[in-house]
């Protein structure tokens, strides 16, 4: 779900690996009673951790896991030509939001080809396809790392994550380019409730916006139904677009926010950049939302620790927009650092 393009129309070999994100002893569970053929079980803590404050792991920890886990170096770094097309397709052992932030991890990594299996393995088994029932498959050690220190990712796209100092200095100075959208529900972002058990604090990010979406923490109804089958209409889309031009046209109405590079009132199509429009839809009204999206130089997302950032970072790489990034902090981090 996360490219318009179909496997089955490859021109080369694909090299596909499969893995199943997962993070509770019921996960592992369910992997063990049944999986797609060949997945292989990946540890969503070994992506992040309660004294990272659920932030990603720095990059070389983060290529350490999925190397641990399974995956050849080699697709990490795009395949190679002799071997075949690298392809990594994720889905959830029971959480489907476990798989998007699998995928958005690899694809910050690097990665040219990640996708989320859209309605997991209850699709997968639907199709009429098998599952692998035999005993005894293994799973990954918890890695001991030491984050103090990363070397370099050569394939990494640091514009695809938000730190916490970026936030600030985006923040400080406004600029109409910039926006920073709270995915989270309307009474987490009103202050009257943390929606998390291990955040006390209650509120939002000074300068932010709010998306007006309205789901609970444990889902994002948005963009993907329960079963973690991603939605393929426009009026997520839309709504973005409409809450992100408000946002935009307030700013340059404001003398002391910097214009952005368009210019103070311009309403270019920018749909002439190339590129795929809309994996989910062809409509001109999902094309048009996109080009406006695209005038923004970022577009950031928080919730509360990252995942319901991650999912809606997802939906709108499908629609083909790469100026999107996840603070990965969100509201925890900021909640303790900013007081």
């Amino acid at each position: 779900s996360s490219s318009s393009s179909s496997l089955s129309a490859a021109t080369k070999p694909l090299r596909i690996t499969v893995l199943c994100a997962g993070y509770s002893p019921e996960d592992k569970a369910a992997f063990a009673r049944r999986r797609i053929p060949t997945a292989l079980f990946f540890d969503n803590n070994n992506l992040e951790r309660a004294e990272w404050l659920w932030n990603l792991a720095p990059p070389s920890v983060l290529l350490q896991a999925f190397v641990e886990a399974g995956v050849r170096p080699w697709q990490l770094k795009g395949g190679d030509e002799s071997e075949g097309a690298a392809v990594v397709v994720v889905y959830g052992a029971v959480d489907p939001m476990a798989a998007q932030r699998t995928a958005f991890a690899l694809h910050y990594l690097g990665h040219p080809d990640v996708r989320v299996l859209s309605g997991g393995i209850a699709a997968w088994q639907h199709a009429g396809y098998a599952l692998d029932e035999a005993p005894g498959p293994t799973f990954p050690a918890l890695l001991e790392v030491d984050c103090a220190g990363s070397a370099d990712v050569s394939t990494l796209r640091p514009h695809c994550l938000l730190t916490l100092d970026q936030v600030r200095s985006e923040l400080a100075a406004p600029r109409a380019d910039f926006v920073l959208l709270d995915v989270r529900s309307r009474s987490e972002h009103q202050g009257e409730t943390s929606g998390y058990c291990y955040i006390a604090a209650r509120g939002a990010v000074p300068g932010d916006v709010w998306a007006e979406f309205d789901s609970p923490p444990d889902a994002m109804r948005e963009v993907q139904l329960p079963d973690g089958t991603a939605l393929c209409d426009d009026s997520t889309l839309c709504r973005l677009s409409a809450v992100v031009s408000r946002h935009r046209d307030a700013c340059l109405a404001n003398t002391n926010v910097t214009a952005d590079g368009n210019g103070a009132g311009a309403e270019e199509d920018d749909d002439d950049r190339g590129g795929t429009t809309s994996s989910s839809s062809s409509s001109s009204a999902a094309a048009a939302c996109v080009a406006r999206l695209r005038r923004m130089r970022v577009i950031g997302l928080y919730c509360g620790t990252g995942w319901r950032a991650a999912e809606v970072f997802w939906y709108l790489y499908r629609a083909g927009l790469d100026n999107v990034a996840v603070f990965d902090g969100g509201w925890l981090e900021w909640s303790r650092e900013e007081n």
